[in-house]
């Protein structure tokens, strides 16, 4: 326990000046922006500059509707129409950030694998990773991101803020264990051959575990529709059975709430257990 303790503290002392200066740096390119985490999901989601305007334009029409729409009739129901719309417009943007990170994960195995392989017959780190994007298809997210490598070292960057620059639109928490690995390697001058095989280790593991939460959740996400859709068919059946009484607890200004209230709790219960059981990279 006591030898653990101190290669911690000397693990700590070493990387100390490198933390400091690494999390300065790197922090703007990897953490969205906290002022308009709307632009920061959609760099992470791979959309144009033009595409970013559009989809802030939208939601600011579904915004401005809204309100002029609440101010006509007096209620506030559109302004949570308008909120829905603005919020299923982010969600669309999330799930192509996830797409995008899944897509590059995909390659990302056999790209630490193939660098680690040209290492060690002897070529230079960053030329192996340079000329890696040739192994990969043109439509894949990793040949982009090596093709946007290339043209930044080709274009004179300097080599840690290249290096830095790989993989940082990517939603992907192994991206910044390699480049924190490559960009050590560089300095100390170590081998990274090892360090390479052990990062390709832990991204199967992590998409091992993922694979084994996906199957024991999908459980309870039946266990949700068959709640969801007893519910829809107890209502019904009551419909049918008693529609005078349906009426009678629909024009009751208590047992209207009532109703509403228990549907939304069904809804919102659903809905959440599906949040919490949603697909994570």
């Amino acid at each position: 326990m006591g030898s653990a303790a101190q290669d911690l503290e000397r693990a700590e002392l070493l990387l100390e000046g490198y933390i400091t200066t690494a999390s300065r740096e790197e922090r703007p390119e990897q953490e969205p922006d906290k002022k308009g985490f709307l632009v920061g999901a959609c760099r992470q989601a791979g959309l144009s500059a033009g595409q970013r305007a559009s989809i802030i334009l939208r939601m600011g029409i579904y915004g401005a509707a809204a309100l002029v729409a609440s101010a006509v009739i007096g209620s506030i129901v559109p302004l949570s129409f308008g909120a829905a719309a603005a919020y299923a417009e982010y969600v669309i943007v999330r799930r192509k950030v996830i797409g995008r990170a899944q897509a590059f994960e995909r390659d990302y195995t056999a790209m630490l694998l193939s660098l680690a392989s040209a290492i060690r017959t002897g070529l230079d780190p960053l030329a192996a990773l340079v000329e890696l994007g040739k192994l990969f298809s043109p439509k894949s997210e990793m040949f982009k991101e090596l093709a946007q490598f290339k043209a930044h070292v080709e274009s004179g960057m300097q080599e840690e803020e290249a290096i830095r620059s790989f993989g940082s639109s990517i939603a992907h928490p192994d991206v910044r264990l390699f480049t924190t690995a490559f960009i050590l390697a560089r300095r100390e001058g170590s081998s990274l051959s090892e360090c390479l095989q052990r990062l390709a280790r832990v991204t199967r593991q992590r998409q091992s575990f993922r694979r084994k939460i996906r199957s024991a959740v999908a459980m309870q996400k039946l266990s949700a529709i068959g709640i969801g859709a007893s519910a829809v068919v107890i209502g019904m059946t009551q419909s049918a059975a008693n529609p005078e009484g349906l009426k009678l607890a629909l024009s009751h200004p208590i047992g209207s709430k009532v109703l509403l209230a228990g549907v939304s709790l069904i809804v919102v219960g659903i809905a959440w257990m599906f949040r919490m059981a949603r697909a994570r990279v």
